[in-house]
């Protein structure tokens, strides 16, 4: 996956404006305002796959924290690869904060398009983590002698991955 790279005079289509209007239920000139209001709070990114939308905002208990939604390019659905989900919160956000993707209770369900979402808290340190997950980095490849235990492999990590086996052999 390429890097994000920022998107200048990012506009809404016609296309997103006109749905807009109908699932809103107002006007052309009504859903452009209510896209061009949102996107003028949003920062847009994208690479030959994605178009991610990020938004910052001071959570009272967390400080700043940043949403980072994420979206294909081709409208498609997404089959998340997690490997590029992490790559795309760590390119946009710090590389040490938190990010979590919520599964909401029914009443705060939010299902209106094929996005997904990570909430991260942008500061750094121990007092800013998810209270729960691992406590510890566990990053592995397969093994050169084989592909591992069946349900458990790994696919090669990125030549560019420091702790890669390729990039290793590259120094």
């Amino acid at each position: 996956m390429q890097p994000l790279i920022k998107a200048t005079n990012y506009a809404a289509s016609e296309k997103l404006v006109k749905a807009t209007a109908i699932n809103q239920n107002v006007t052309i000139e009504e859903a452009r305002k209510i896209l061009d209001g949102q996107m003028a709070q949003e920062t847009t990114w994208v690479n030959e796959k994605y178009q991610v939308m990020t938004r910052t905002f001071d959570h009272p208990n967390l400080g700043p924290c940043m949403q980072i939604n994420i979206r294909r390019r081709d409208g498609n659905v997404i089959f998340r690869d997690w490997r590029e989900f992490q790559q795309i919160k760590k390119q946009l956000a710090v590389p040490e904060c938190e990010g979590i993707e919520l599964y909401p209770a029914e009443s705060r369900k939010v299902d209106a398009s094929n996005k997904y979402h990570i909430f991260c808290m942008l500061t750094p340190d121990e007092e800013h983590r998810v209270p729960f997950g691992w406590e510890e980095r566990d990053v592995a490849e397969p093994t050169p002698e084989g592909e591992g235990i069946r349900g458990m492999r790994q696919r090669p990590l990125p030549a560019s991955d420091p702790e890669s086996r390729q990039h290793k052999k590259q120094r």
